[in-house]
């Protein structure tokens, strides 16, 4: 059966993640690392026309909440990941890609619960994978300690990237609700801390930053990866809104697929249905109206 295609859509909002090959350390952060990592996220979702709200980097995978302005989600991974691959491994001086095989996940967040649950989730991982006790105690690059609105300047790391890039890429954090901005982000600091106090009553244990940091970059997890999970592409705590999202994704691909069956049999002005990415991106074919 064909790979369904991803209905990527203009100011639509997801949650993000990709993980490393084999679940390795390969992000286990440093300054440098840190440095490339907030570099080419600035860089890219610049680029990209992408709203950045929060953000996690773990020792082997990440979580992003953003809203794709533009319709460039697809893009806007392409380069962020293949740019922070490179330059992870130009830093540890290996030429392999740091990235798994399978695709990013990319969650459509279709209601406010669902964005601000996606928000929590994000900012509260490394307490929810036991790492430490709190999120403000976490190394790793991620947006919790940063305002909203307020641009960042980034200098462009020193080794690896080319002199064609910016000196300087401006990192901002976008506030996701439009709510008063200081209380926004007071709100979202003590709801993570409120799911961070019920996780740690429920398990009491953390590994703590001591123990990981003596882990190698090649190092894994013990725990066994969860194989042929089913990966949601969609999330709303509206039932019906969720209904109605699911059949808008069911129709697009009826029509993506038929479209794609006609050009296959070289009929002519195929029109593929709006959402669809990768031939429209390359010219090949027309959107319908």
């Amino acid at each position: 059966m064909a790979t369904p295609p991803r209905m990527i859509l203009p100011e639509t909002t997801y949650m993000v993640t990709r993980r490393t090959s084999e679940r390795r350390f390969f992000l286990k952060p440093n300054k440098k690392i840190n440095h490339i990592i907030h570099y080419t996220l600035a860089w890219a979702a610049s680029k990209h026309s992408i709203q950045l709200h929060e953000y996690m980097f773990e020792f082997n995978h990440y979580h992003i909440v953003l809203t794709d302005m533009k319709g460039s989600l697809p893009a806007f991974m392409r380069d962020f990941n293949s740019m922070v691959s490179r330059a992870i491994a130009h830093h540890h001086g290996f030429n392999w890609p740091i990235w798994g095989t399978d695709s990013y996940n990319a969650v459509a967040l279709i209601t406010k619960e669902a964005l601000r649950d996606a928000i929590v989730y994000t900012l509260t991982n490394p307490v929810k994978d036991r790492l430490v006790r709190s999120s403000k105690q976490w190394i790793g690059s991620n947006s919790l300690k940063y305002e909203y609105q307020h641009p960042i300047p980034i200098k462009k790391p020193k080794a690896f990237f080319s002199k064609k890039l910016p000196e300087i890429a401006t990192l901002q954090i976008e506030a996701p609700f439009n709510n008063n901005l200081n209380d926004l982000r007071s709100t979202i600091r003590r709801e993570v801390a409120l799911k961070e106090q019920e996780i740690n009553e429920e398990k009491p244990g953390v590994l703590g930053l001591a123990l990981l940091l003596k882990q190698a970059i090649t190092d894994s997890p013990f725990t066994k990866r969860v194989l042929f999970k089913l990966k949601p592409t969609i999330k709303a705590k509206n039932p019906w809104l969720m209904l109605e999202a699911i059949q808008r994704k069911k129709v697009f691909q009826t029509q993506y697929f038929e479209a794609l069956r006609r050009m296959q049999n070289s009929e002519e002005k195929v029109c593929f249905p709006i959402g669809t990415y990768g031939f429209v991106n390359l010219g090949i074919v027309a959107l319908m109206s």
